[in-house]
């Protein structure tokens, strides 16, 4: 597994929240892609003052990982 692999693996076991960046990169979609899929309500995500951000338990179930909750 690569190092920016194991990385985005950490992010999504530890925060409850990521950026759309961060969840396009897991969901191998570009920037533009990920907003579009917030906007097409798509992507599951909170607003948070001008914030958004994409819940990781959503993405965690998405990609298949364990919940190590």
């Amino acid at each position: 597994m690569s190092r920016a692999r194991k990385a985005l693996r950490q992010v999504l076991t530890e925060e409850v929240s990521v950026p759309v960046e961060v969840a396009g990169q897991a969901l191998g979609l570009k920037r533009s892609s990920a907003y579009a899929a917030i906007r097409n309500k798509e992507l599951p995500h909170v607003k948070i003052g001008r914030r958004i951000a994409v819940p990781t338990a959503w993405l965690r179930g998405q990609l298949q990982m364990e919940d190590r909750t």
